[in-house]
């Protein structure tokens, strides 16, 4: 068959197809001999087409081949390519004769810069084969596609081609981000896919202007949104909710709170997948919500969906085991304030086994006397990648107990005739390495206490010890509970050392007020004891410096060796 025959008989194929669409006109020449188009295809906004309903002219080329074959590309020459890069695009028309199929490519400037900066790469050549797609058929598809066409070719005329790639992996598209791209989404059953296409990607600038970046493949589409979550029709809890679409070759899913996956591809043969990650308190809701799921409620996503499933009884009875199990190990660590701060990554099998025991040994001080208690210590337990502040108590029945010591107002010192908050036994360790402190418990305590003679001794060392770990760590919480305390004390005991105490707690905090430089310059002339040491430490708290040092100088080496271990030395950072 003759070139003449195969050009008209593939224009011929070609407008078979454009004449079925209502709002598309055409202009094709025949045996056409120029530079590199062959005509345009016209479309409107209306079936009337007339010029003033014209929205696109798309520029098109058309090439006849006897038989195509199975490789579905199309040898291209170099010239050809560059004419289009540089004038906005053409869709380029492949006819299979021998089948009357008609294919075709769309050759945008984004994608030309693309196929010429990888083929290019390797040898100097004159033509490209370029892949080509089956044309479709529908004319409503036929028509949006022109049209989608036009659109990305009006983005890209200026840029001739060139490719601005990022570096990121992860791309925010669409929505508030700047970027903005098509998404090609394929349905097959009841599954959302990612089509294999590439996209091309843009970049919105504040002007309003456009500028084309890249053409890329897009594999994975994720969106998060916190939902709320019906139960039988009945307000549950407002959660994280993450859609993953994917390509078909992979899984798309859904992620409930971070840990269940729900995969909605009828081939999967577990639908239903629990994961034992992240913080505790977390865990929670998501084991709560999973045992909900295993009961065959109804759960309505906000506005996603709803969806039931239908365990059978093996099902239920083995995940009724585990969950009792995973409530039991939250809850204690709940109990014991962990569940905000420990993931369960960090769980090693004995801390587990551990958690687990003490599980069923927390206790209940309503239901022990006095009399009942043989044995009382305030554990520091270390646990893999944390540490703990636990009251253990034994009974008469030889029972052992354990108990938050942060959840009960107070304890008992060595003197029996004293009552102290139980933090006020933790020494320099516990206070900077226990996870389990609770500074708002420690507060709450200090603000009830009623201080009594003979307790300002134990009270004013845990204050120094607590300032030497607020020295060490920053621990901006402790220091505040130090403040509060050392103010109390002094309000309930006005003497030079616990004022002293009360604004040295400060100094880490502010500067004093002259109101407080008044009151402490007044209780030292008050007190008989002219120490040395007094005046070094006033000095630091008012920033005197040449006092300071004066004074300091004046103290023997057994005085300075002490005066240099309480925590008014780190005043001198300060001066």
């Amino acid at each position: 068959m003759n070139s003449n025959k195969i050009e008209t008989g593939a224009i011929i194929c070609l407008e078979s197809l454009l004449w079925e669409c209502a709002h598309i006109d055409h202009s094709i020449s025949r045996n056409d001999r120029g530079l590199s188009w062959d005509g345009f295809i016209y479309l409107y906004s209306s079936k009337n087409q007339k010029k003033e309903n014209l929205v696109h002219k798309c520029e098109i080329q058309v090439k006849g081949k006897e038989k195509l074959g199975k490789s579905r590309s199309y040898s291209v020459s170099i010239a050809d390519l560059n004419n289009y890069k540089n004038n906005g695009g053409v869709i380029f028309f492949v006819i299979d004769i021998e089948t009357k199929k008609v294919f075709y490519a769309e050759l945008l400037p984004t994608k030309i810069g693309h196929i010429l900066k990888k083929k290019l790469k390797k040898k100097p050549q004159k033509t490209i084969n370029i892949k080509l797609e089956e044309f479709p058929k529908n004319p409503f598809v036929i028509e949006n596609l022109v049209d989608q066409f036009c659109k990305d070719r009006d983005k890209q005329w200026a840029s001739k081609g060139k490719i601005i790639s990022l570096q990121d992996e992860v791309l925010k598209l669409n929505g508030d981000s700047c970027l903005q791209g098509k998404l090609n989404l394929i349905k097959e059953k009841n599954s959302i896919y990612l089509s294999d296409k590439s996209t091309y990607l843009y970049k919105h600038n504040k002007d309003g202007s456009i500028l084309p970046l890249d053409l890329v493949k897009i594999e994975k589409i994720k969106k998060t949104e916190k939902l709320d979550v019906f139960v039988d029709k009945k307000l549950w809890k407002n959660i994280s909710v993450e859609s993953v679409v994917t390509q078909k070759n992979e899984q798309p899913y859904l992620l409930l709170n971070d840990n269940i996956y729900i995969y909605y591809n009828e081939a999967v043969k577990e639908p239903l997948r629990f994961i034992l990650r992240g913080k505790v308190s977390n865990l929670k809701v998501s084991g709560e919500l999973m045992n909900l799921i295993n009961q065959g409620c109804e759960i309505k996503l906000g506005s996603w969906g709803t969806f039931k499933m239908c365990p059978d009884v093996e099902q239920k009875i083995n995940f009724n085991g585990f969950y009792n199990e995973l409530m039991a190990l939250v809850n204690v660590l709940e109990y014991f304030g962990l569940s905000d701060i420990v993931s369960y990554e960090q769980l090693t099998e004995d801390d587990i086994n551990v958690l687990l025991w003490m599980s069923d040994r927390v206790g209940n001080l309503n239901n022990l006397t006095k009399e009942d208690i043989t044995e009382v210590t305030l554990d520091f337990y270390q646990f893999n990648s944390f540490k703990a502040v636990i009251l253990i108590i034994k009974d008469c029945m030889q029972n052992t107990w354990v108990f938050n010591p942060f959840s009960l107002p107070l304890g008992i010192s060595n003197n029996d005739n004293l009552i102290y908050p139980f933090f006020i036994l933790l020494g320099e360790t516990e206070l900077e390495f226990a996870s389990n402190l609770n500074y708002e418990s420690m507060l709450e305590c200090i603000t009830t206490y009623t201080f009594k003679t003979g307790c300002s001794e134990e009270i004013t060392e845990f204050i120094l010890r607590a300032l030497l770990v607020v020295d060490r760590t920053k621990n901006e919480h402790l220091l505040k509970v130090v403040i509060c305390l050392a103010k109390r004390l002094y309000e309930f005991e006005k003497t030079i050392i616990n004022l002293i105490n009360y604004l040295q707690c400060i100094r880490r905090e502010r500067e004093v007020t002259q109101e407080e430089a008044d009151s402490i310059l007044n209780l030292f002339e008050e007190n008989k004891d002219k120490n040395l040491m007094f005046e070094c430490a006033i000095a630091l708290i008012l920033k005197d410096k040449y006092k300071y040092h004066r004074w300091y100088k004046q103290l023997d080496s057994k005085d300075k060796k002490v005066f240099d271990s309480y925590p008014i030395k780190y005043l001198e950072n300060l001066l």
